[in-house]
């Protein structure tokens, strides 16, 4: 049980909206054998795109010694499952790249958390009843409509229904992912009281992300006010 969760408790990311690294080459380059839903859990949340984004500091590193991850363009390829994620993993149209930003931006605008608001695009992909809820994400909950109205037509020009696409995207977009408030939760009741029921809870969580368990629901919300994570360290 431990060695399946290990990778979540050690290599934990920063799930804040404003800041965001692109952890996948360092990892498989460190531990090779990480599986690819471990993966796709550490970069749920897509960096914004690189006009609105800061490089993380290097200091005392010349530009030949940058490694390579540092100047990847922060796109829609950040996506778990790139376009399935939106929905568009059945065909592509020449302006679906374009449209993928454009979320991407105002998510990253917004302050919007990237895991929930797939989460609840698939959900939208079955029609308009889910849209209130998906906007709840954003800071202006009337900002997405009209990204909505050009994603539902581009839609609407597949070939699967609503209920298959959004099958389809829930089995890319986790419901749940290794978020650090409760990870560093589970370390400290295990390390400080001796008790690991917080980590066999968490560790049953992520063995079945992509199904929606409404009694864990507080595994699938962000970190409240004084529950972030803002430095994570690991040592094993």
């Amino acid at each position: 049980m431990f060695l399946e969760i290990l990778p979540h408790l050690c290599v934990r990311v920063f799930e804040s909206t404003q800041t965001r690294f692109h952890v996948g080459p360092i990892l498989l380059s460190l531990a090779p054998g990480i599986d690819s839903y471990t993966l796709r859990t550490l970069k749920p949340n897509p960096m914004p795109p690189r006009h609105i984004r800061q490089q993380p500091p290097l200091d005392g590193i010349s530009d030949d010694e940058r490694p390579d991850w540092v100047e990847e363009p922060p796109d829609q390829d950040h996506l778990p499952e790139g376009e399935a994620a939106v929905g568009l993993g059945d065909d592509e149209e020449d302006g679906d790249q374009g449209l993928i930003r454009d979320l991407l931006v105002m998510l990253y605008e917004q302050k919007a958390d990237y895991t929930l608001a797939f989460r609840r695009l698939a959900d939208a992909a079955e029609g308009g009843a889910a849209d209130d809820a998906l906007g709840a994400l954003l800071e202006d909950g009337d900002a997405l409509a009209p990204w909505l109205a050009l994603w539902r037509a581009r839609l609407s020009r597949g070939a699967l229904s609503p209920q298959a696409r959004a099958a389809a995207m829930r089995k890319v977009n986790p419901a749940f992912i290794p978020r650090n408030h409760k990870v560093e939760e589970a370390l400290t009741a295990a390390v400080d009281h001796g008790d690991l029921s917080l980590f066999e809870a968490l560790n049953d969580v992520l063995a079945r992300p992509y199904e929606d368990r409404p009694a864990f629901a507080a595994y699938a919300a962000p970190p409240q006010p004084g529950e972030e994570i803002t430095a994570t360290f690991c040592g094993t």
